[in-house]
């Protein structure tokens, strides 16, 4: 809680008897009582109260439980009631849902032209989530919706979060969708950013992996693969290049790699070229055969990968191909060239 925030308050509000209208300050309504001169009001609960709200409309307060008092001139089903109060919310934090439009909404308090059990549900633990956490800018509200799909039982509305919920609860046992619950809950005191969520789903899945960085960066969904964050050396020198784990495959970041073998590698007409002075190869997309030196040789698997517009050699056709040999420890893939060691 940030320092000098307010644990409990109670609202006393006297207002000319002859003015229409309510008080709304995202507490629970305590009482209030008509005097001679005066109307008064009195709120009470937990948490501080920022805003005030006079709703000058002929609206009823309809408390449905502790957390939610709906303001509206329509009148509420049981039905709704009851659906509205069997929520599982973010917090205990009472708020305040008012029945119209605003662009603005309040601290505790929620504008919404309609009042439904999808709608309430879907504002009111956006709105709770944005006052428990504090989120880097911009942050995607698919991301926002995948926090709160894993922490309550709330089904997202955004597509790409559906996927995403889908594939990470495919990815996690019983206890570790418990843990990476407790995980979310934890993090009310740090900053929240698609980097932040990467380092702790790799705590509980026990391998590493850039996903909601990588979903962040694009429109579509970003398949899910784990990345090694072991250091890389290409004849003892370091190199920056990705290494990961995709669809059982142990896959290199194409471009730097052969680069730093002495080839050249781009994309061209009928698939992906790799060439120096004297080898040269193409791997056409997904068709069972590569070309060296003009030369045709059939393949069972592929040797190069392509991962969302972005090349990958597999690691047996690696050393097959380019003639480098592997050795990894806990901290480091070293990756040597024939040619080097013969020299």
């Amino acid at each position: 809680m940030p320092l000098g925030e307010a644990k409990f308050s109670i609202v006393h509000i006297t207002t000319d008897c002859v003015t229409k209208g309510q008080w709304i300050t995202g507490l629970p309504l305590i009482g209030e009582q008509q005097l001679s001169l005066v109307n008064y009001t009195m709120f009470s609960g937990e948490g501080a109260v920022k805003d005030l709200y006079w709703d000058s409309k002929d609206t009823t307060n309809q408390s449905i439980h502790s957390s939610i008092s709906l303001h509206t001139d329509e009148p509420i089903s049981v039905e709704l009631k009851d659906q509205l109060a069997s929520l599982q919310l973010l917090n205990n934090m009472h708020i305040s849902i008012i029945q119209g439009d605003s662009k603005n909404n309040g601290y505790r308090m929620l504008f919404m032209p309609t009042i439904s059990t999808q709608s309430v549900q879907y504002n009111l633990l956006l709105s709770q989530l944005d006052g428990m956490y504090t989120f880097a800018e911009p942050f995607p509200i698919w991301l926002k919706e995948v926090m709160i799909a894993f922490i309550t039982d709330f089904q997202p509305t955004n597509t790409k979060a559906q996927e995403i919920v889908a594939t990470l609860q495919s990815l996690m046992s019983t206890d570790q969708l418990q843990q990476w619950k407790d995980i979310l809950k934890q993090l009310t005191t740090e900053t929240v950013t698609p980097q932040l969520l990467d380092e702790k789903i790799a705590l509980v899945l026990r391998s590493s992996t850039n996903y909601f960085v990588k979903n962040n960066e694009v429109e579509y969904v970003y398949p899910f693969y784990y990345v090694d964050k072991r250091e890389v050396l290409l004849n003892n020198d370091p190199q920056l290049l990705d290494v990961i784990y995709y669809e059982g495959n142990i896959l290199y970041e194409a471009q730097p790699f052969l680069e730093a073998l002495g080839y050249t590698a781009y994309e061209g007409e009928n698939g992906y070229y790799v060439n120096n002075e004297t080898r040269v190869f193409r791997f056409p997309n997904n068709h069972g055969f590569y070309v060296f030196n003009q030369r045709r040789y059939n393949t069972v698997s592929n040797p190069i990968i392509e991962v969302e517009n972005e090349y990958f050699i597999e690691e047996t056709w690696m050393q097959r191909l380019f003639l480098v040999e592997l050795s990894k420890t806990d901290n480091t893939i070293n990756i040597a060239s024939v040619k080097a060691q013969l020299e």
